[in-house]
């Protein structure tokens, strides 16, 4: 479930309305582009390689195969989230960060191959393009620096606050 796109958009969604609620507006815009971007063009990748699944699978799907779709999808998201959530803390808490990210990122990778819908080299090009896509969104995340996104009701709110 980790890789599924329905799963990890309630997830997104659910973080992206807390980091909003708490301000933190550009990390909850990274993260839904890191989810959503990874979707939509890994979509279009399966329709310009068009690879069919492997036939012996204990669960057969309809789709194209190449790139994994759950890998790239994971590998974005968790790579995302890692950075997001790694930039604030320190020491050991950043090392279990990178580490929950890198194992939820392999147990998806795994369960494409034992469940045989995946060739190896499928999961290897969704991770590839996962870890790419989060670096481009990570680059624009860090370039974008400390300015923030503004978003009209929060503005309302915050101006209609007395200033001290």
């Amino acid at each position: 479930w980790a890789g599924n796109s329905a799963f990890l958009i309630v997830v997104v969604g659910a973080l992206a309305v807390l980091f909003v609620r708490r301000g933190r507006v550009n990390d909850a815009a990274v993260l839904v582009a890191a989810l959503g971007g990874a979707g939509v063009i890994n979509a279009l990748l399966k329709l310009v390689f068009q690879r069919p699944r492997p036939e012996l699978a204990y669960v057969h799907l309809e789709t194209y195969s190449f790139p994994s779709g759950h890998a790239a999808v994971a590998t974005a998201t968790f790579t995302t989230l890692a950075f997001v959530l790694g930039r604030r803390s320190g020491g050991r808490r950043k090392i279990a960060i990178a580490a929950a990210a890198i194992a939820l990122i392999a147990l998806v990778g795994f369960s494409r191959l034992y469940l045989g819908v995946h060739y190896l080299s499928d999961v290897l090009a969704g991770w590839s393009f996962g870890l790419a896509w989060a670096s481009l969104c990570l680059i624009a995340y860090t370039l974008y620096g400390d300015r923030r996104i503004r978003l009209p009701h929060l503005n309302a709110r915050a101006s209609a606050r007395p200033r001290p």
